[in-house]
Order: C-alpha cells, then sequence, then structure tokens
C-alpha cells in the first residue's frame, strides 16, 4: 500500500465578483503517488460539479529535497516508513511545544472542593446497561477481536449516529461521512492535518477553547482570534479575506456558554462560502440544552460543503471510552478516512460495538434523558445559590451544557483575586486562563469571569461551594479588601 501527503487545491466560485478562490488542502490518499509535477484527480467547484483538474503537487518536492520521499522507477513516488517513525510529518512550534508541557489546571485544584468544570458524575455512568452489553458482545466477537477492522470505525455506529444527528441536530449525512476518532482533540487534529499547512490562517474565537488554539498553533499556523459577544462570535469581525479554517463552537461557545444566533450563523456560512474557509464546528455538550428548542447545528444549514462536524461521546457517557466522531462533507471523506489510517488505524473496535448496541436498544436515548434532568436541576440549584448569596446574577452560558460563565459585579475582587480566596477556603473554581481558554494575553472578560461546572457534584456539595466563595468575599470585605 503507497501512502502519500500532498496537495488538492480545490475552487469554489465568489458569490458576488464570480471569480473562483483556490482553497488548498493537505490530503493523504492511499494510493501512489502520480506524477512528479502533477495529478489528475476530480475537484469540486462552486456548482458542486466533479472537473479534472491538473494540480500541481510542489509538497511532493519538498519531501524530496529533505530525504521523505523515495524514487521509484516502476510504481511512482512514495513516502518510507521511517518519515513517520521519526515525526518528521509535524514538528512542534517551540512556544506550542512549551504550551503543551504546561501541567493540567485540574491538578491544582485536587483536595478541594472543585466545581469542576466538564466532568461528569462518576455515578451517571449507565454501568449495569454497559456491562450486559458488553458481556453480550464479548460471547458473539468471533474473529472481529483478532482482525483489523474499517479506520473510519464500525459501519454500525456509524450508520447509528448518522441516523440520530437528523433529527437531533438537523444534519443529514450518510454513514461514510463520520469518521470514528478519540473524542473532539483527535478530531481537531486530524482536521488540522487534512487543511492546514505551515503559515495558514486560522480564524479562532476569542476566548477559545485552549486545546484547539495550542494544536493550531503547533502547526504553525498564523492565530486570529476573533471577538464573542452575548450573541456568539461577531461575524462582523471575521478577516474578510478569509482564512484556511475557522474554529467555532456555535452551540456554546466555549468557554463564555453564548450561543451563536440564526441570523449570524447563516451570515457565518455566506462569509465562509464567498472566502473559501472551511468552518470547524465543535458540538461538544449540545446534548444538555435545557432551555428552548435547539438552534440547528451550522452543518445542518450549510448547502454548500463549507463545515466539519465534531462530536464526542465524553461529556455523555465519560472521556475515558476515548470515543467521539467527525462528519465531513462528502468530497473529503475520502481524504479523511485516509489521514485517520496514518494517526492510528482506528479506534478499538469492542467499545464501539458495546455503543452501537447502546445506541440500537434506546439505551442511550434513555440515558441522556435521565442525566439531562438531574444537569438541570443542579444548574438551577447553583443559580439559586449565587442568588442567595450575592443577589441577581449575572450569568451566561445557563441555557446549555455543563457549567455556566459567572459575571462578577463590581463590587466583588476579580477572578483570579476570588479564585485564590475561594482556594484558602477549600473551595476550587475556574477563572478563564484555568479553565482551559486561551484569551490571546487577555480579553473583555479575562479579569471578571468566573467558570462553575455543575455536572460532576450534588446539590449539597453545590451549596458547600457556594457558601465557601461567599464567606471568602465577606472575610475580604471585613479586612476592607477588594482587588
Amino acid at each position: 500500500m503507497w501512502i502519500s501527503s500532498f496537495e488538492i487545491a480545490s475552487r469554489r466560485h465568489d458569490a458576488r465578483c464570480g471569480t473562483p478562490r483556490r482553497r488548498h488542502a493537505r490530503i493523504a490518499v492511499q494510493v501512489p503517488l502520480p506524477g512528479r509535477r502533477f495529478a489528475q484527480l476530480p475537484v469540486p467547484d462552486g456548482t458542486g460539479v466533479a472537473r479534472e483538474r491538473r494540480v500541481l503537487t510542489p509538497r511532493v518536492e519538498r519531501l524530496e529535497r529533505v530525504e521523505c520521499v523515495d524514487r521509484q522507477d516502476t510504481f511512482g513516488d512514495r513516502i518510507p516508513n521511517r518519515v513517520f517513525e521519526s515525526g518528521q510529518m509535524l514538528r512542534l512550534a517551540p512556544e506550542a511545544r512549551h504550551r503543551v508541557c504546561v501541567p493540567d489546571q485540574d491538578d491544582q485544584l485536587e483536595g478541594l472542593l472543585a466545581l469542576w468544570l466538564g466532568r461528569l458524575d462518576p455515578h451517571s455512568f449507565p454501568l449495569k446497561a454497559w456491562r450486559r452489553l458488553l458481556n453480550r458482545t464479548l460471547v458473539t466477537a468471533g474473529a472481529r477481536l483478532t482482525e483489523y477492522r474499517d479506520p473510519a470505525g464500525l459501519v454500525e455506529l456509524r450508520r447509528a449516529i448518522a441516523d440520530r444527528l437528523g433529527p437531533t441536530r438537523g444534519i443529514k449525512i450518510e454513514p461514510e461521512q463520520v469518521i470514528m476518532v478519540a473524542g473532539c482533540q483527535e478530531g481537531l487534529n486530524l482536521t488540522a492535518r487534512l487543511l492546514l499547512r505551515e503559515g495558514d490562517t486560522v480564524a479562532i474565537e476569542n476566548p477559545a477553547y485552549q486545546g484547539a488554539a495550542y494544536l493550531y498553533e503547533s502547526y504553525h499556523t498564523r492565530l486570529v482570534p476573533v471577538r464573542v459577544d452575548d450573541c456568539g462570535l461577531s461575524v462582523d469581525d471575521l478577516p474578510k479575506e478569509g482564512a484556511a479554517l475557522l474554529y467555532i463552537t456555535p452551540s456554546h461557545q466555549y468557554p463564555m456558554g453564548y450561543t451563536l444566533t440564526l441570523e449570524r450563523r447563516l451570515r457565518l456560512l455566506d462569509w465562509a462560502w464567498r472566502t473559501g474557509t472551511y468552518v470547524v464546528e465543535d458540538d461538544y455538550d449540545s446534548d444538555f440544552r435545557y432551555r428552548d428548542s435547539p438552534v440547528a447545528a451550522l452543518m445542518g444549514l450549510d448547502s454548500h460543503d463549507c463545515v466539519i462536524y465534531i462530536g464526542t461521546f465524553s461529556k455523555s457517557l465519560g472521556p475515558g471510552l476515548r470515543l467521539g466522531y467527525l462528519v465531513v462533507p462528502r468530497h473529503l471523506a475520502g481524504p479523511a478516512r485516509a489521514v485517520k489510517t496514518l494517526l492510528d488505524n482506528g479506534r478499538p473496535w469492542l467499545e464501539q460495538a458495546v455503543l452501537s448496541s447502546f445506541i440500537a436498544t434506546g439505551g442511550y436515548t434513555n440515558h441522556l434523558r435521565r442525566i439531562r434532568q438531574s444537569y438541570a436541576e443542579r444548574r438551577e440549584h447553583l443559580m439559586e445559590c449565587l442568588r442567595r448569596h450575592f443577589g441577581e446574577t449575572k450569568v451566561s452560558g445557563a441555557e446549555c451544557g455543563m457549567h455556566i460563565a459567572w459575571h462578577l459585579p463590581q463590587d466583588l475582587p476579580r477572578a483570579p483575586v476570588l479564585q485564590t480566596m475561594a482556594a484558602e477556603r477549600d473551595v476550587g473554581i475556574y477563572t478563564l486562563r484555568s479553565g482551559a481558554v486561551c484569551d490571546f494575553g487577555g480579553c473583555a472578560y479575562s479579569e471578571r469571569t468566573i467558570l462553575l461546572g455543575f455536572s460532576s457534584l450534588n446539590e449539597r456539595q453545590i451549596r458547600r461551594g457556594v457558601e465557601g466563595i461567599a464567606a471568602a468575599v465577606d472575610a475580604s470585605h471585613c479586612c476592607g479588601g477588594n482587588v
């Protein structure tokens, strides 16, 4: 099997002026490299009709210059195994390497009564149902545990996900468009390997999920932070010339919790189409919607194949399973599968088979309904405790998800100071910078926002946590402190 990595140039038409814009994507394919200068392959244009184009492949020549390509007289070029073994396909930028090695902030909250972000109640896992399905799957496994499977994932699970996304998120897709990954982070990595090259521009929310910002930085891209307000990402502040990729969390913006309005979603998709930008939609916790009906996912509104959707089971079942999924446009399904093959050759079969059965039997739907109700009650109790001790409070993100953003009033200390004061009372809370957030040196929310998770705590623990924060504030006021 010959495996190579080269540039695919795809064209999208500018709806206003009629001129095409070339979109570059680094795509690994499981075929021999074509001729040294050109490749014949179908490229979708703005009308959705595939046309044969002669596409330059400069990356092949660049790899050859650094001895990453073996010359083959008969069958074309190939990338030798030593390239992948030595890690030459990705070199971290020095500043990114330093940041990635920063210890997890959760370590600093161990031993405290912490209002954890993104953590599940350990008692919420459907252990009995999972054990029953696991035993049944093992009994009927046959040779499937000893064979290599489809790198894209178990087809039954991918079909179940495709069927579920239609009614829940408004996304109509085929199972072939679903790629199983190890949670959102691998989905982000896969899309970066697929679409980015050194020097590309990546637009990203500000503030943003730290894991996404540092990942894109590690690919030597140029990050363009885009302001977030109470309607979500500010479409007016997107780069006029577009970008190689836009990363966004539209259903429950991380960390502020805002939901991108329908009007902005449509304008964002129009911008992406006009500028030739791919949009990576991270839908990390949309299963937990407490108020109103959910707005359709960006991918469900997209008619031009601009959006790549990332979903995960880490927030509904648990990150220990390492199961998530990527949904790509049809023209990227094959290349994405090839990149997934290079990354890890697919997810373990057993966990996928059990999850597929769990969904098929209705267990997953029942599980979601149960924990959604539980989380809604805990969220409401947290809001009630905040009102009891601090009066009317301004929060964002309460409509959805597993945490809220508390906007501190002016008579309370700044967020970093309040975090320290709460820790002295054995209560752990998060500022933006300690909550896996990148604020690009500071944004409008950095100093006066506290992030409070509620999904992993019972009501008694939530009450004790807020009481500890209130006691710390009262002690500060008695001492005349308000920094």
